[in-house]
Parts: C-alpha cells; sequence; structure tokens
C-alpha cells in the first residue's frame, strides 16, 4: 500500500505523541532511527501515527513497509535518518544527530495546560530532571513558560501600576516573588540539575482574585552560584495598561551567564521588536518610547541568545513577526527560544503542538521535554 499524503506537521504531530505516551515494544525499530532534537524515534511507528494525525486512523504496519519508503518519505519532509542507539533509542545527545553539528544551548519545559503553584513548579522540575532528561546532555539554559509559578500579589499595594509604575517597584515585588522560587528551585530540585543544567528561568505571577493589580516576573536562577537575577515584563497589553505593575528599568534584561550575553523577555516583551507593532504605535508616544530604548539597548548589547517567556501560544504565528524582528535587529544572536504553555483559556489549541514547537526557536537546536500541567 502507498503511505497516504502527509505533511511536517502530521510527523511532528507524531514525535510529541511518542513523547506523550512513549512506543510499545513491539513497535520499537531495530535498524534506523528519525532523529529529531537530539531523539530517536522508531521511523514506521512514527509515519503510522502521522496518517493518524491526517486522516483519524493509524496506518497498521502490515499495510506499508519500512526502510526505504518509510525513510525516503521522512527524508523529504526534511527529517534525519539514522542508526538505532541500542542503549537508548528515544534519548540521545543534539551532536549525534548530524556530523558537526552544535551543542545545543536551551531546553525547554513545554507544559502541556495551565500551570500552577510552587510545589506543582518543583514537581514538574523534577520530573523534567530526574525522569525525562536526555542521557548525557548538558545545557546551558532551561526556560519555563511564562507563569509557571503563580504566587499571591501584595494584599496592600501602594506602588506604582501601569505606565506610572517605578524601579522601585521590582524590589519590592521580589520580597513577594522570592517565597515562591525558593518552594519552586528547592535543594531537590538544584541536586538534580547537577551536570545539567547551568541557569533555569522561572515564570512567576504574582496574582490576586479580589484586585486587578498584578505582576508578571521571570526570575534566572544560576545553580551554580546560587544567585537570582529579576526580570520582569515591561511592554503590557492593551488589557493591562492601567494594571500591570511595569519593569521600567529594562537594563534588567540583559544579563552576561554561562559564558553568554543573554537578553531575557517577558511574554509580550518580544513584541517591542515586531515591526508590525512599531507601526501601529502612536508616534513618541509610551509604547514607542520604551521600545525604541529596549531596541537600542539590545543592539548595543550584541545578546547571543534570546530567551522569551510567553504564558500560552497555541499557534506557530503568535510571535513569527516579532522573532523575525529579533533577529534583522540582532544578528550576534545564535540561539533564541520561547517558553511554552501549550494551552488556550476556556477553548482547545488551535494548532497542533508540533507546529508551535517548530516555530518557536531557532539557531542552534534546542532540546524541548513535554510534560502536563497536572
Amino acid at each position: 500500500m502507498v503511505i497516504p499524503v502527509i505533511s511536517r506537521g502530521n510527523v511532528l504531530a507524531g514525535i510529541e505523541r511518542i513523547q506523550r505516551e512513549g512506543v510499545p515494544a513491539q513497535r520499537q525499530s531495530t535498524r534506523y532511527s528519525l532523529v529529531y532534537k537530539g531523539r530517536r524515534y522508531p521511523p514506521k511507528y512514527v509515519v503510522s501515527l502521522a496518517v493518524e494525525d491526517a486522516n483519524g486512523k493509524a496506518l497498521d504496519p502490515e499495510e506499508f513497509s519500512g526502510g526505504v519508503e518509510t525513510n525516503s518519505l521522512l527524508r523529504k519532509l526534511g527529517f534525519a535518518i539514522g542508526g538505532v542507539n541500542p542503549s537508548r533509542s528515544s534519548m540521545v545527545r543534539v551532536k549525534a544527530m548530524r556530523p558537526g553539528s552544535q551543542e545545543p544551548s536551551i531546553a525547554r519545559i513545554i507544559v502541556r495546560g495551565v500551570p500552577g503553584n510552587a510545589a506543582r513548579g518543583e514537581r514538574l522540575l523534577l520530573e523534567v530532571l530526574q525522569h525525562r532528561w536526555p542521557d548525557g546532555l548538558r545545557v546551558k539554559f532551561l526556560v519555563t513558560p511564562g507563569g509557571f509559578v503563580r504566587a499571591p500579589f501584595p494584599a496592600k499595594w501602594s506602588g506604582g501600576v501601569g505606565w506610572g509604575s517605578s524601579r522601585a517597584d521590582l524590589e519590592v515585588l521580589k520580597t513577594y516573588a522570592k517565597n515562591a522560587l525558593a518552594r519552586t528551585v528547592t535543594d531537590r530540585v538544584v541536586k538534580a540539575a547537577r551536570g545539567k543544567v547551568d541557569v533555569v528561568t522561572v515564570g512567576i505571577d504574582l496574582v490576586r482574585d479580589d484586585r486587578p493589580e498584578h505582576a508578571e516576573l521571570v526570575a534566572v536562577y544560576d545553580l551554580k552560584t546560587r544567585r537570582v537575577f529579576w526580570i520582569g515584563k515591561s511592554y503590557p497589553t492593551g488589557s493591562q495598561e492601567r494594571h500591570l505593575v511595569q519593569v521600567t528599568d529594562l537594563n534588567t534584561h540583559i544579563l552576561r551567564l554561562a559564558g553568554e550575553r543573554v537578553l531575557v523577555l517577558g511574554c509580550h516583551d518580544l513584541n517591542m521588536f515586531s515591526p508590525r507593532a512599531w507601526a501601529n504605535q502612536g508616534k513618541h508616544g509610551l509604547r514607542q518610547q520604551r521600545c525604541s530604548k529596549m531596541r537600542s539597548l539590545a543592539r548595543d548589547f550584541k545578546p547571543t541568545i534570546v530567551l522569551q517567556h510567553p504564558h500560552t501560544t497555541d499557534h506557530p504565528s503568535i510571535w513569527r513577526t516579532s522573532w523575525v524582528g529579533v533577529l534583522r535587529e540582532l544578528p550576534k544572536v545564535k540561539s533564541w527560544a520561547s517558553g511554552i504553555g501549550y494551552h488556550r483559556w476556556r477553548e482547545r489549541p488551535r494548532k497542533p503542538l508540533g507546529d508551535v514547537l517548530a516555530a518557536t526557536h531557532g539557531g542552534v537546536p534546542c532540546i524541548d521535554i513535554i510534560v502536563k500541567a497536572s
């Protein structure tokens, strides 16, 4: 039987399903592997799942052959084919993907669903580092989505909000977020990360149900020195202009860590580099002033790594224009990625996760490790 028409997105959906569910013993490969982002998958089983994603019914393994037929199709779709790693076929180092390729700088925790409190954040970090981590892999940065942890906003807030926020506000908010961070990146997490990760970023939202003021912070945790750098969202969405405590000190977004020059961005901060957003801003208005300052700062800094922390990404086009703007303005960037929370509030995600992942990182390959929020 001829294999039905499938797309690269269908294959990525099959890979994502294997990451969630694993491979049945009888569907393991004995000769070939599809090698994607440092992991190996049985090509024939991937194609079966890809056909199911495309047509609603998996292709029976008796209906098509592996080897040349399957591998040729996957190569045409842009995937690499290699041999089987006899020790652990689904997890290998990225450098095995192709000769001469660079080591990954970034790994991402991809959260399916809505993250929660600090205890859940710790559990997800331990799940990744203790049970899901590829053998022998070491990366510089482990990235979580925005709002990876939710903690209470101060019951009595006397600081600024919206465009009236000040530099001192971040210092006050840090005192409330530190406790949540300590309960997320615990000694157990630090121990589990040893030899695997140099720096972990943790998105921490400070919110309260009884008041509109809120803050979106990112803790950048150097695991070796146990030093924490605090970043916060500087560029609000339209609906947040009055109630978000904005981080006005843009210098907090630039860091020298793990031998890299790192630009760390909150969720909507990435849009400060969007040509479309720039065109829609009022000339010399507050938004344009902040964008201009951030872009100038970043150009002077010349980052090699850019890390963004969006709260939810369910479509590959959400951040595409902004990432194009980043790469156009910052040519020294060698690796970039968005932390991914894959969900859509009260609705089903619009596009397959594989499509979202492919569109939200670039440069030196990064590693994606998918977990469920609960």
